[in-house]
């Protein structure tokens, strides 16, 4: 992990242009999407300056800078945006925003207008203390704090010195959690440290090689505050290129089947991967409702320790399973079980093992597995 200690001295009114960089950080947002934009990080205090004396307090200002936008008419896209420290609701600002969305949300600055009453009810106004990262109650912007950091970018340990702001800049940060914003890739080692959400018409790419460890939910978020979920409402694609199997596990030092929650995946969710071991979760895949052609295509693809395998709930869509193996696991899907080639279409598949190319539609009601068959539930 590369990590950098900046001290950041206040902006004062001998700082020209030629002298910026003491006080201000820049950190391109190339690095973490597709955005041609970056981060500008600045000490601001009401100390030494005259033309800073009025401000309401002093810390670390984040400001995402968009030079692809003219102007910042566009609420959604703004050419100089303050990322304010005191978070993001879709409800209303802080303190009356009860709704947190730390990636999608807006803030106090986004909720003030012209029509006071409007900003009252909404909690909106043009600055207030709450937006400087303090270093006391707002230590760190990464992707558990809220307002979240992209994937990658993480400024910590933010605090006051006698010289100034300290604080570490993180470029390659492993932590993983919130929702994909358009497309996202995972390369390396990567720890799952809070639920993971593809939404429809985003993308995740997990890179052959990979080993994703998942530990506790420090967002206690989702259907299970307690284990880290990865919910697929989009596309995810792992080991596009069949390279270095990809790994799921469990980031405990002594793992147990059900540490964390598994793969979770919508209506709309699609799944393409090859090569992939999971290890450890409560159930490996978990489905409902799935519709496409195919909603899951898995080549190679492996569960271990897990307290159920997989379990699809009223299929409308198309599996496509080979050389897929599902062992050691407490519930349905458990035992030792591989398929070779497994097509399957029906509202409640049931798959036998060791399976032919053609199609396999025979319904069941009963929702427990005979000898040698596997049941999508």
């Amino acid at each position: 992990m590369r990590r950098k200690r900046l001290l950041l001295p206040a902006l004062s009114d001998r700082d020209g242009p030629t002298k910026v960089t003491r006080n201000r950080f820049v950190a391109s947002a190339r690095r973490w999407s597709s955005s041609p934009g970056y981060f500008l990080v600045e000490h601001r205090a009401s100390t030494v300056s005259y033309y800073e004396r009025h401000l309401p307090s002093e810390g670390l200002l984040i400001w995402k800078i968009d030079p692809a936008q003219e102007d910042n008419h566009n609420e959604n896209k703004k050419l100089v945006d303050l990322v304010c420290a005191d978070g993001s609701y879709l409800d209303a600002g802080f303190p009356l925003g009860n709704d947190h969305a730390p990636r999608t949300g807006l803030d106090n600055l986004d909720f003030w207008a012209k029509d006071d009453d409007f900003a009252e009810m909404f909690a909106g106004n043009l600055g207030d203390a709450g937006d400087p990262f303090d270093g006391i109650t707002e230590t760190e912007f990464s992707v558990i704090s809220n307002p979240a950091a992209p994937s990658g970018l993480a400024i910590t340990n933010i605090k006051p010195s006698a010289l100034g702001m300290i604080a570490d800049i993180v470029l390659d940060d492993s932590r993983r959690a919130g929702i994909v914003l358009d497309s996202e890739e995972w390369q390396g080692n990567i720890e799952g440290v809070g639920d993971v959400v593809v939404p429809a018409q985003s993308q995740l790419q997990i890179r052959g090689g990979t080993r994703v460890t998942f530990g506790k939910d420090l967002l206690s978020g989702g259907e299970d505050p307690q284990r880290t979920e990865l919910t697929i409402e989009g596309r995810l694609v792992m080991n596009r290129e069949q390279n270095s199997q990809v790994v799921l596990t469990s980031g405990r030092d002594r793992p147990e089947p059900g540490d964390w929650a598994g793969i979770s995946v919508a209506q709309s969710g699609h799944i393409a991967a090859y090569s992939v071991a999971m290890e450890y979760p409560q159930v490996g895949l978990r489905a409902a409702k799935i519709e496409g052609f195919p909603a899951l295509e898995l080549e190679r693809f492996a569960i271990r320790w897990a307290d159920r395998g997989i379990e699809v709930e009223d299929l409308q869509g198309h599996l496509d399973l080979i050389d897929t193996d599902v062992r050691d696991c407490r519930g349905s899907a458990s035992g030792e079980q591989r398929w070779r080639r497994v097509v399957a279409v029906g509202r409640r598949a049931v798959v036998c093992p060791w399976g032919t190319d053609r199609q396999r539609t025979r319904s069941d009601r009963r929702g427990e597995h005979d000898v040698g068959c596997w049941y999508l539930r």
